[in-house]
Parts: C-alpha cells; sequence; structure tokens
C-alpha cells in the first residue's frame, strides 16, 4: 500500500503515464504539467469513495501503482442503485513490463474491492490501448480465471466487434468496455 516517501516515485509513474497517454491523445497536457495537481486529486478521490492506492516494488524502488476505489456510485438511469470497484489508475514503469506487475496490482485491488463488499470491479481504457496490447493482458488475465484457454479468445473476438462509434469525429476515440464474469468465467 502506498506510503507518504512513496510520492516522488508515484509521481514519476503518473508523468509517464500521462506521456504515453500523449502518444494516443496528444491534446493532453504534458506529465510534469500535470503530476502534482492529478495526485492531489487522486488521493482526494481515494478518500471520498473508499480508495486506496497500491504500489509495486523491485527491489526497494517503486515501479508502478494501481488506484482503485471500491465506493463508486452509479450515476446512470441503467445502472443498479448503490456503488462498485472501480480502478482509476494503473501504471507500471516501461521498464518493469511483461512481469506480472499489472496483474498482480490488479489481483490486490480486486481483493481489495472485494473485501469492502464490492460485487463488481471496473477498469476503462483508452480504445487504442485495447489495439496496442491491454487486449492481450485481459486474455491473460481471463485464462488464469476461465475454464478454458480459448474463453479469452473467444470473449475479445466478441467484444471487439461490436465497439462502434456511431458519429463521425476527428482525434482519439475512447470506449469503456464492462465484463462481468461469474467465478467461473462465465459472462453475467
Amino acid at each position: 500500500e502506498y506510503r507518504r516517501d512513496d510520492g516522488m516515485a508515484v509521481r514519476r509513474c503518473v508523468v509517464e503515464l500521462q506521456e504515453h497517454e500523449r502518444t494516443i491523445d496528444p491534446r493532453l497536457r504534458p506529465g510534469e504539467v500535470m503530476a502534482d495537481e492529478y495526485w492531489d486529486r487522486l488521493q482526494a478521490r481515494c478518500e471520498q469513495a473508499e480508495g486506496r492506492v497500491f504500489v509495486a516494488e523491485m527491489d526497494g524502488e517503486v515501479v508502478g501503482f494501481a488506484a482503485v476505489v471500491a465506493a463508486e456510485p452509479f450515476t446512470e438511469l441503467d445502472e443498479p442503485p448503490g456503488t462498485y470497484g472501480l480502478v482509476t489508475d494503473l501504471v507500471v514503469l516501461t521498464s518493469h513490463r511483461r512481469r506480472g506487475i499489472g496483474r498482480q496490482l490488479i489481483q490486490r485491488a480486486e481483493a481489495f474491492v472485494r473485501s469492502a463488499g464490492a460485487t463488481e470491479l471496473r477498469i476503462g481504457v483508452l480504445a487504442k490501448n485495447v489495439v496496442a496490447g491491454i487486449a492481450d493482458t485481459l486474455r491473460t488475465a481471463l485464462k488464469d480465471a476461465a475454464p478454458s484457454a480459448s474463453y479469452a479468445g473467444k470473449l475479445i473476438a466478441a467484444i471487439k466487434p461490436k465497439i462502434l462509434f456511431t458519429e463521425s469525429f476527428s482525434g482519439i476515440a475512447a470506449a469503456d468496455v464492462e465484463v462481468r464474469a461469474s467465478p467461473t468465467g462465465s459472462v453475467l
């Protein structure tokens, strides 16, 4: 879990995440410009919605973090009353990717929201991140939790073609994809 002395290392993660997202959407503010204010807002959000920040360390160095809130309120009319868990941020420094750190952070976030009583955990991703590799991460995570290795591929194959943007626009498209699954892997 985040400690006060992790601040500068977490800030470095925020900057790297923002710079990566700027490669997808160049309209975003530079990481160095927004990092401090962003971190302040993230901590306030965690305080308001029963949240936590979990850090990943290797050799005593913070190499990533996940921010998760356990009580994000449903706001849409077609959603149930109450709250859900939400991973607001997930970042692993480029130099430490492909080592299972992100998966461990997500598992820690999931355990936290379960212990807080949430029955649903959501995460939003930029559509171009799905194309760039989030799908592979999702495939791996689902494979670990699902009844068969082909399950994740079938799920992704079913979801990707259904992402449809109904308006023409210039700029970067983003899509939130929510998949609810039971502990056995069946889609709810």
